[in-house]
């Protein structure tokens, strides 16, 4: 797969949870399931996508300059 190609990816659902964390429900096409398996060599699986997208997330997160996020419960608890 080229390094420009598209694939649509969509977020279409989101739980918010007690500890102030969330639930995502997201949606992809046949695509983005090819470019995730060329990208980690897995399949997309619950735990592999979650790991792909925590990593994917701190490495974004880490490029910005932030060093720790805090669920918004913790600050809104203030």
């Amino acid at each position: 797969m080229a390094e420009d190609s598209q694939f649509d990816f969509k977020v279409i659902n989101v739980v918010p949870n007690p500890d102030g964390s969330a639930s995502y429900e997201f949606e992809y096409s046949d695509e983005f399931a090819d470019f995730f398996k060329e990208s980690t060599g897995k399949e997309i699986t619950e735990e592999s996508f979650q790991e792909f997208m925590t990593n994917a997330i701190k490495e974004n997160l880490k490029e910005k300059g932030a060093s720790n996020v805090i669920p918004m419960t913790k600050l809104l608890d203030k």
